[in-house]
């Protein structure tokens, strides 16, 4: 399911009752996943229901059901284009001290 044309309400409503689903296919009431989670059951109640709990008690939850990896697909680590990359290789080396010791200008000609 795409939710990229719903509400932030119709997307918590659809994350609570999938997280539903994924503790009731273990077995685990609401209050085991509370307990797994160090949470209260109603929050997990909460969750659920799709209202609102922070940040902390939603990644607890996907702990406790073994879900947390599944946050590098929802959000990946940005890629690195070459040309990026090139750029970030050149602001390094143009931030890369230079120690006037051990580089001395020479001629060429001094023998």
């Amino acid at each position: 399911m795409s939710f990229e044309h719903h509400s932030n309400d119709q997307v918590r409503q659809r994350v609570g009752d999938r997280l539903r689903a994924q503790r009731r296919s273990r077995g685990l009431t609401q209050q085991d996943l509370a307990e797994l989670a160090g949470l209260s059951r109603p929050t997990v109640s909460t969750l659920e229901r799709g209202n609102d709990v922070s940040l902390d008690s939603f990644l607890s939850v996907l702990r406790a059901l073994g879900l947390l990896d599944g946050l590098d697909t929802a959000v990946p680590e940005p890629a690195v284009s070459p040309m990026g990359e090139l750029q970030q290789r050149s602001r390094s080396r143009a931030a890369t001290p230079t120690d006037p010791v051990t580089r001395q200008w020479v001629w060429g000609d001094e023998q």
